[in-house]
């Protein structure tokens, strides 16, 4: 995505501001563009606004990359004890556990990764784990 689609998506927001599909979509592609501090900024307005899941999952995925990874892990947790289990999120959680040291339950969700898809591989985590 480039500037346009955000200028365009934030422009639009100007005009509905409590649109939470509009600014999903802004958070989202913030953080594909890898504007994390924006795209932090929105999906903390998202989860003010909605009980997604996706909102939260985002802002953990952006405390992940800028090396936070305990509140990282504190909202993985959270998303995964109220019955998620997305694979991708599972990965990501596992990922924070591992960078927090804590392999035991890093250990633990990999292998509740490999029970829903027995043909995953990360070549990270199967080289720590």
């Amino acid at each position: 995505m480039n500037d346009n689609t955000i200028n365009s998506l934030r422009a639009a927001l100007e005009h509905s501001p409590n649109n939470i599909p509009l600014r999903t979509l802004l958070a989202e592609t913030l953080l594909q563009a890898n504007r994390l501090v924006e795209a932090e900024k929105e999906y903390t307005l998202l989860i003010k606004s909605t009980p997604d899941p996706k909102a939260k999952i985002g802002l953990a995925t952006i405390f992940f990359r800028t090396e936070r990874y305990s509140a990282c892990n504190v909202i993985l947790e959270e998303v995964i004890d109220k019955g998620s289990n997305d694979l991708d999120t599972l990965v990501l959680y596992t990922k924070g556990l591992v960078k927090e040291n804590d392999l035991h339950r890093a250990i633990e969700i990999y292998q509740k990764v490999l029970q829903i898809d027995p043909n995953y591989t990360d070549e990270e985590l199967d080289s720590q784990l």
